[in-house]
C-alpha cells in the first residue's frame, strides 16, 4: 500500500476522508476484527469490528492503533487507516518579519545570521528546544513561532 495514497494493498480505490480530528481514521474492511483493552494480542478482547465501521485513530503505537481506550492491531488486508497529513516536514517556512535570527544547532543560544522577511526554507525536521518548536532546515534551525513565520501550504 502506498502511504496517502485512495488505494489499498489490493489496488482498489476508497476516497475515504482522513477526517479532521486525531491522525487520521481507520475504516474496517474486514470481520470479526479485534477490539483489545491495550496494545497486545494477550489484552482482553473488548468486542468485534466489523465493515463500515470507521473510527478516529488517536495514536500509532508498534504496529497498533488507539482508537479511544481501546486498540485495533493495524493490518492493510482488513483496516484502510486513512492518515491525516499532521507534519509540516517538506513544507516551506517563510520568514514573516523584517529579519529574524537563525540558529547553528536546535540551540536558542546559538544564533548564527539573520533571514530576511520572505526568505523560504524546506523543513526537514519538526523538533522542541525547551518547550517551544523549532524547525530544522538543510544549513539551520529557525523558529516554528507563527507570530514570526508561516508555513506554506501546498496548493
Amino acid at each position: 500500500m502506498i502511504e496517502n495514497s485512495p488505494n489499498d494493498m489490493y489496488g482498489e480505490e476508497h476516497n475515504k476522508d482522513a477526517g479532521t480530528q486525531g491522525l487520521g481514521i481507520a475504516y474496517m474492511e474486514g470481520v470479526n476484527i479485534n477490539l483489545r483493552r491495550n496494545p497486545s494480542t494477550s489484552s482482553e478482547i473488548l468486542r468485534k469490528l466489523n465493515k463500515p465501521e470507521s473510527y478516529i485513530v488517536w495514536e500509532e503505537r508498534d504496529g497498533w492503533l488507539n482508537l479511544g481506550n481501546s486498540w485495533v492491531r493495524y493490518d492493510p488486508s482488513y483496516i484502510y487507516f486513512a492518515r491525516r497529513k499532521t507534519s509540516n516536514v517538506g513544507r516551506l517556512v517563510v520568514v514573516g518579519t523584517n529579519e529574524l535570527w537563525v540558529y547553528g544547532s536546535a540551540d536558542w543560544n546559538n544564533k548564527i545570521k539573520t533571514v530576511k522577511k520572505g526568505e523560504a526554507f524546506t523543513i526537514l525536521d519538526e523538533i522542541q528546544v525547551n518547550g517551544s518548536n523549532m524547525y530544522k532546515c538543510k544549513y539551520f534551525h529557525i523558529t516554528a513561532n507563527p507570530e514570526l513565520i508561516y508555513v506554506k501550504q501546498e496548493e
